[in-house]
């Protein structure tokens, strides 16, 4: 379509990513994630209609050890590589770390792509009440930017994001894993989800921070790239803050509780 193609002439491609599966065009991220809200708003609801919820205990067990696994090695892998907080400049040589840390960032997206399963199982276990607006924007959002770093920016200012959200991650996914054990060790950790929130938004802050540098004279980023990476930071942060308020304050916490007596 020619509106990718106008897309994709402003999103200039990195030479050394370009060829790499799924990065030739825009068309790939936009036509997946379309995809995958179709199915959580349409055919997964209406598939799952008149049938009873899955159960998916053993599935959701793999699926949460796999993402704490790969976000460990990826956390790891951009250790190694010596990112720096603030101005880090994007290495556009071939020079086998450069190459390296290109290809991390690529893996790193196949993960956020992955990360759409979760909303599939909440579908198939019948929890809709889980997907809402900051669920799938939070998800759609990082797979689209992390796309667009792949692109345009693999490397660089791009790893201490990484590492923050790889870092989040693991600790949300080893919640998830515990809470998948049944309801006895859910009620025993319940407590600890709203620090995961609040972790959560310190981890976007810092991001933020880190943001800063983007526009620097010296720091070789695209500016596109932080047009569209800042101000998605600062709503995600809003909506997280809102989700904050809305679940765990005291308001917000009767609310919840008159709802699943009615």
């Amino acid at each position: 379509m020619s509106w990718f193609k106008s897309i994709d002439e402003l999103l200039y491609s990195d030479y050394r990513t370009r060829d790499w599966p799924m990065m030739s065009t825009t068309a790939y991220p936009t036509l997946i994630s379309l995809v995958y809200v179709f199915f959580i708003k349409v055919i997964g609801p209406k598939y799952m209609t008149n049938k009873k919820p899955y159960k998916l205990r053993k599935i959701l067990m793999v699926y949460n050890i796999g993402q704490i696994l790969a976000c460990t090695y990826l956390s790891i892998s951009f250790l190694k590589t010596n990112p720096k907080f603030g101005c880090d400049p994007l290495d556009l040589s071939n020079d086998p770390m450069s190459i390296h840390i290109a290809s991390l960032v690529w893996w790193t997206k196949l993960l956020k792509l992955t990360e759409y399963i979760e909303t599939v199982f909440f579908v198939l276990r019948k929890k809709q009440n889980q997907i809402s607006a900051l669920h799938i924007y939070h998800h759609v959002s990082t797979y689209m930017i992390i796309w667009m770093s792949t692109r345009i920016n693999p490397g660089g200012v791009v790893r201490i994001p990484v590492i923050l959200n790889c870092f989040v991650h693991m600790m949300m996914y080893f919640y998830y894993l515990l809470s998948s054990l049944g309801p006895k060790i859910q009620k025993k950790i319940e407590f600890y989800k709203k620090y995961i929130t609040i972790i959560q938004m310190v981890q976007f802050c810092i991001i933020i921070v880190n943001s800063l540098f983007f526009f620097a004279p010296d720091c070789n980023v695209p500016n596109i790239y932080g047009y569209v990476f800042i101000p998605n930071v600062f709503l995600v942060f809003y909506m997280f803050y809102d989700f904050y308020n809305n679940a765990y304050s005291e308001k917000g916490a009767h609310d919840i509780k008159n709802r699943k007596q009615k």
